[in-house]
């Protein structure tokens, strides 16, 4: 059996509940996270997501380093943090996965003293399931996904919007010779306020355009997440306009799927809950 020590984080960065938001922030940006627990006496009660902490504010400056506060925002952890589910670390990963389903993008490890000892995120479960992914399964058994994209002169601002009003995470640029590009909401987030007339073109690193054909199987998505740490991989056409997107929410959602048809999942009980 595969337990979460096996694919967990090791000890994340934490903070106190009475931490400022400007400082989980600079964490964000400098150790490259989206989730930062909240701690009292080293045991979970919150989690802080990167959501969260961009509706508050944003760093600007190169170097990002200034803190520029929202008009209203909350100023600590505690004001912004939200409850989080916890595991211990010898939880088959399965039960994880299905409980990350459930509406936790990430979930705390804790010991038999409840402090946190790791997290587990979106990209640790799909490292997980590159292990477990049938070889050959067909991408037309996920969910159907419409593909979101804009031009590549679209600006950052436009494309923020886009996002936000969707809910996803990432967009595809599609100019008049296909793909061209994807950008996600990590990155235009990163930009300045000052900066968000630059088009999503400017504002990106340039890069290689990973996707995979309109063919591909589940396990080649997971195998180029894993291999080049991004969240999505579009598929395209032989004209390579994409055809639809594969996120790590898609790869989860398939295993548990696999997973339940095996009649292999047991009724999950998280260590608890804390917020």
């Amino acid at each position: 059996m595969r337990t979460v020590a096996e694919w967990m984080t090791r000890d994340p960065v934490c903070v106190t509940a009475g931490a400022l938001l400007s400082d989980v922030a600079r964490h964000m940006t400098q150790r490259r996270i989206r989730h930062v627990p909240v701690v009292a006496d080293g045991a979970p009660i919150g989690m802080v997501t990167d959501d969260q902490v961009a509706r508050a504010g944003s760093l600007v400056g190169s170097p990002p380093g200034l803190w520029l506060a929202s008009a209203g925002a909350p100023a600590t952890a505690r004001e912004t943090m939200e409850a989080c589910a916890a595991v211990r670390a010898d939880t088959p990963m399965d039960d994880a996965l299905r409980l990350m389903r459930s509406g936790h993008d990430a979930l705390v490890v804790v010991d038999d003293e409840r402090r946190v000892v790791g997290v587990v995120t979106e990209h640790d479960a799909v490292r997980y399931a590159y292990t477990v992914v049938p070889a050959g399964q067909r991408i037309e058994s996920l969910r159907p996904v419409g593909v979101l994209s804009v031009p590549p002169d679209a600006t950052v601002a436009a494309a923020l919007l886009r996002m936000t009003e969707h809910g996803v995470r990432h967009l595809c640029l599609v100019g008049d010779s296909g793909l061209c590009g994807v950008v996600s909401l990590t990155l235009l987030r990163g930009i300045e306020p000052s900066r968000s007339h630059l088009t999503v073109d400017e504002a990106r690193v340039a890069g290689p355009v990973w996707s995979l054909p309109a063919d591909a199987t589940l396990d080649d998505a997971v195998s180029l997440m894993v291999t080049h740490h991004v969240g999505a991989v579009p598929l395209i056409d032989a004209g390579r306009r994409p055809v639809r997107v594969v996120t790590r929410s898609d790869v989860i959602e398939s295993v548990i799927a696999s997973l339940e048809e095996e009649g292999l999942f047991e009724a999950v009980t998280p260590s608890g809950s804390w917020g």
